[in-house]
C-alpha cells in the first residue's frame, strides 16, 4: 500500500457506541484528522477501452484508518482518462 500526503481542512468525527442501548451508557466521540492517504492497487495498467477499479483510504497521523471518509476520485487530463 502506498502513503502520500492529504492536506484536508476538515475532520472526521468517529462515534463508539457501547452495546448497550445508548441511554445506558456514554457516547465516545474521538475526533481523527486526515494526514495520509492510500490507494490500493499502488500500480495500475490500463490499456485503451480498459477500465479498472481502485481503493482509496484515509489515516490518521499515527497511521489509523479513519472509516467512512469519503474520497472523491478525478482525471487531470479527461482526454486520457476519465472517472466515474
Amino acid at each position: 500500500m502506498h502513503k502520500g500526503a492529504l492536506a484536508l481542512s476538515d475532520p472526521a468525527t468517529v462515534r463508539s457506541r457501547p452495546h448497550s442501548p445508548p441511554r445506558l451508557g456514554p457516547v465516545l466521540r474521538v475526533q481523527q484528522t486526515p494526514d495520509s492517504f492510500a490507494v490500493q492497487p499502488d500500480t495500475v495498467v490500463i490499456g485503451v477501452g480498459g477500465q479498472s477499479s481502485l481503493v482509496g483510504r484515509t489515516f490518521d497521523r499515527r497511521g489509523f484508518l479513519i472509516p467512512g471518509r469519503a474520497v472523491a476520485w478525478l482525471s487531470l487530463d479527461p482526454f486520457i482518462a476519465t472517472v466515474d
